[in-house]
């Protein structure tokens, strides 16, 4: 009778342990599956972000147009622009 008890008692504790398991593993899984999401995410903004960068370069390009002036009009009067001055404007 002890023998039997004792079996019983050990085969249901294996079974508890093993469903216990499982179970640890299920959990582990969702988790896995929710950092899997988190990356994703973070993949998809990424690369939002990159074609919002792109669309952003290709528009400033399209918009870059050149100026050809004659003089520089200063606080102190005109000065006449020639192959020796080097002024770059920023219009922003």
């Amino acid at each position: 009778m002890k023998k039997t008890t004792w079996s019983v008692l050990i085969i249901l504790i294996m079974v508890f342990t093993a469903s216990h398991v499982w179970a640890q593993e299920s959990v582990k899984s969702s988790a896995d599956k929710k950092k899997l999401t988190k990356s994703e995410k973070k993949k998809l903004k990424e690369e939002a972000e990159k074609a919002d960068w792109e669309k952003y370069n290709q528009l400033i390009e399209s918009r870059q147009f050149v100026f050809q002036a004659t003089d520089i009009y200063t606080s102190s009067g005109t000065a006449p622009l020639d192959q020796k001055t080097n002024f770059f404007y920023v219009i922003g």
